[in-house]
């Protein structure tokens, strides 16, 4: 007799919630949806530094592991170029 196991998904994505990016709530969405169909969700991504933690969402059913990522300093550099926020 065959048994039905879950789909073990993994998605590789530096985008993923908290980091507010359109790139971010693709992926949260399809993690999500799939998991809620019963999949078996883990998403690899980023640690996220403090000024991407602008968005946090749950994410019920998927397991979420960040790794340590040192950007390349030209990336660096311009993110320190950034203008900041507008006060609120």
């Amino acid at each position: 007799a065959l048994r039905w196991r879950p789909v073990r998904i993994l998605i590789a994505s530096p985008f993923y919630p908290p980091q507010a990016a359109i790139a971010s709530t693709r992926v949260h969405a399809h993690a999500t949806t799939w998991a809620a169909a019963g999949a078996d969700v883990t998403v690899l991504t980023t640690e996220k530094r403090d000024d991407q933690r602008e968005a946090p969402r749950e994410s019920p059913g998927v397991r979420v592991e960040e790794v340590a990522f040192d950007a390349p300093w030209p990336f660096d550099r311009l993110r320190s170029l950034r203008a900041p926020a507008p006060a609120a």
